[in-house]
């Protein structure tokens, strides 16, 4: 049978309608895009078929391939960026990635981050179920959007839950406030969810976030949705609480993800508000489900099912049609009613309704209904309490100081005040949104000294919990930056470590600035941030500002100069950056003078430094010795990335000097090491693949060349 798609061999467009090929990068090939829709693209590193679809924003090429039974998708992007080396580039993407792998033990990021956030709400014993709404979603299981919005109460991440929680596919979950409005922030966060499910791919990811600072979104969105696409299996994205959300790039980078992301990514978006997000155009291609409070409303039957559940009093139809009436099925109206009915209230009594908006009205009727029945002790903990986000027995002693923490709790929970589990083995729990903004509200004008005081005692317990992104929010809340610049201090070094870039600039830049240039080890961190960030123009200020609060503080004379090395060291890196390559040298020994002996982590970034001087000015064996120091001071700290850059470094030297064997056991003994701590999936790791291929290639062992080449490519993206 004769091919009749156009198909594209060793760089030439063939047509079959036409004699002469079109060469791809060439003005006749980006013309012959805008006039077509379909081509079929063969090379060395994969073959795949692109097909031009039409978008919000106009048309766009997506690359097409079927793996072992599996269609996996890449975005190509516009006509006029369809070049050879991004068919190249996706065609290997397409071939290497495979997101099912075994989970990797060890995600340091989780420690300076909240995994509540990541948690999917445990569901009430007393759960009504709704199976109307349930059976809805799952007739429109194949939309990739799912928007559920109403009011504050209605039931919207319950319903959510209770649905996804029968679904037998993978869940990212992440429930956001406005922290996450920061658009690095938020990527963090949800590939943190989705590091739970794809622990490799999200790992690849994560190395992307630091390109958002730059304000070129599809550097990151891009291989964000390439790498979706090669999904073996559909994923669904829970964003609770998107109404929080108001910075215009996050809507942006959303949109995007909706308007170009396999079909195999499903997102859920739950919200008090219509979202910013293309909506009408999935719509009409059919994209979109939607339910609103209409929807949402409980039924007759569902009213009743739940007021059962939360009283022993008999309520007549008349009354339970009053009741709908007057709370329009709004489910947190019926609670309260309820509640209120309980303590010896009225069912007929008149209650606000949130769809008129009147959240004064809805306050007041909390005051008087729920908070003023409680004792003095309940009173004073929901009011203590409200500052936190999530809630624990021994936390809320601490910020309270009080020791019945455990039972108030309990208490709360039996009379479903608002509270909900998070998670069963550590009982830790969370306010209702709407709840815990009134508490707030409360706790402003009963005690309106209060709240600092208390954010400061949830920051120290935190802080000896060893949880210090909660520590360093509660200091920051107290406006005590003293505080958060200690924490800030302990912390640093464990992030630079842990190449957790991005926190440990989230961390700083909370702080006011002459709190920063007044402490020389914040200075030093915010150099290395701009050092990773590619900043370099503010690290000599960072540098100056350090010394100069050297000589104001009153510092231990030790540190002191161990602090004037890590300066000298972090001058060393930026000279071999800027060519100056005997002041690096200078820069270096005097790091080396300063720094204490067990200082490894400081020390082995020092010896990689002189190793890469020594290199490029000609001192092959002085820059091995460097090399074999940095290696040893990394790998003991467990500064992997240092450790891994100076292996490829001496690698490099020993082929260079025709010593491949040495190589090869080199990287050897070094994937053998990443592997005994499960961190395979680090970046700086294909390092190691890509120089084993190179040695493979000149050993002409193939197969093991390519694919070492492919799993350093896969990294590296």
């Amino acid at each position: 049978m004769t091919r009749t798609t156009p198909e594209i061999q060793q760089g030439l467009l063939i047509t079959h309608d036409s004699l002469q090929a079109i060469k791809v990068d060439t003005p006749a090939w980006f013309t012959w895009l805008t006039e077509h829709s379909v081509f079929r693209f063969t090379s060395s590193s994969g073959k795949f078929t692109a097909r031009k679809e039409q978008r919000f924003a106009g048309w766009y090429w997506y690359a097409y391939r079927r793996q072992q039974g599996l269609l996996r998708t890449a975005y190509l992007g516009k006509s006029e960026e369809i070049s050879l080396a991004r068919l190249t580039e996706i065609a290997g993407l397409l071939h290497t990635i495979h997101p099912q792998n075994p989970p990797i033990t060890g995600t340091p990021a989780q420690q300076f981050l909240l995994t509540t956030k990541i948690t999917p709400p445990t569901l009430s014993s007393a759960l009504i179920a709704r199976p109307r709404l349930i059976d809805s979603l799952r007739k429109h299981a194949a939309s990739k959007l799912f928007l559920i919005t109403g009011p504050a109460g209605s039931g919207k991440t319950t319903l959510v839950s209770a649905w996804l929680q029968d679904l037998s596919i993978p869940i990212a979950w992440v429930s956001l406030d406005k922290d996450e409005n920061e658009l690095t922030h938020f990527w963090h966060y949800v590939l943190a969810a989705m590091q739970k499910i794809y622990p490799v791919l999200a790992g690849q990811l994560l190395c992307l976030l630091p390109t958002l600072q730059s304000g070129n979104m599809e550097s990151f969105l891009i291989p964000l949705v390439n790498a979706l696409g090669t999904l073996p299996e559909d994923v669904m994205l829970v964003l609770d609480d998107y109404h929080t959300l108001t910075n215009q790039q996050v809507h942006e980078s959303v949109s995007f993800l909706l308007e170009h992301a396999s079909d195999r990514l499903h997102i859920v978006i739950v919200s008090r508000s219509l979202p910013p997000v293309p909506l009408a155009r999935l719509r009409a291609r059919r994209q979109l489900m939607e339910l609103g409070f209409n929807e949402l409303r409980f039924s007759g039957e569902e009213a009743e099912s739940f007021i059962q559940s939360l009283t022993e009093r008999r309520i007549t139809s008349e009354e339970l049609a009053q009741l709908l009436e007057q709370t329009e099925g709004w489910v947190t109206g019926l609670y309260l009613t309820i509640l209120a009915w309980n303590r010896g209230g009225s069912i007929n009594a008149t209650y606000p309704s949130v769809v008129d908006g009147d959240q004064q009205a809805i306050f007041e009727y909390l005051a008087s209904e729920v908070l003023a029945r409680e004792s003095a002790q309940v009173r004073d903990f929901l009011l203590h309490t409200s500052i936190l986000k999530h809630l624990q027995a021994v936390l809320c002693n601490a910020v309270t100081l009080q020791t019945g923490s455990q039972d108030i709790l309990h208490h709360l929970e039996r009379a479903n005040l608002f509270l909900t589990r998070l998670d069963n083995p550590q009982n830790w729990f969370r306010y209702h949104h709407l709840f815990a903004e009134f508490l707030r509200t409360q706790l402003e004008q009963v005690y309106p000294e209060q709240a600092k005081i208390l954010h400061s005692r949830a920051a120290m317990w935190y802080a000896q919990n060893n949880q210090p992104a909660e520590a360093i929010a509660h200091a920051v809340q107290a406006g005590d930056f003293v505080q958060a610049a200690n924490f800030i201090e302990e912390q640093g070094r464990s992030l630079l470590m842990q190449q957790e870039i991005l926190i440990l600039s989230d961390w700083l830049c909370a702080l006011p600035s002459e709190i920063v240039c007044s402490r020389p080890r914040l200075c030093i961190f915010m150099s290395w941030v701009s050092l990773h960030t590619a900043y370099p123009a503010s690290i000599e200020h960072y540098l100056c500002s350090a010394e100069h609060s050297l000589q104001g503080n009153d510092i231990d004379l030790g540190e002191a100069r161990e602090l004037h090395g890590e300066i000298a060291a972090i001058r060393a890196r930026i000279s071999i950056y800027q060519s100056e390559i005997q002041q690096s040298v200078e820069y270096s020994q005097q790091a080396l003078d300063c720094l204490g002996e067990r200082d490894h982590y400081m020390r082995g970034e020092v010896a990689l430094s002189m190793g890469t001087t020594s290199m490029l000015l000609g001192e092959m064996w002085v820059a091995q010795e460097s090399f074999r120091v940095a290696i040893n001071l990394s790998w003991d700290c467990g500064n992997l990335r240092a450790a891994l850059l100076a292996v490829r470094s001496l690698a490099n030297l020993y082929v260079s000097q025709g010593r491949l064997y040495y190589a090869h056991r080199l990287y050897q003994e070094s994937l053998e090491r990443i592997r005994q701590i499960g961190q395979e999936h680090i970046p700086p790791l294909g390092f190691v693949h890509v120089g084993l291929a190179e040695i493979y290639y000149e050993w002409d062992e193939l197969d093991a060349a390519e694919r070492h080449a492919r799993q350093g490519i896969a990294l590296g993206q």
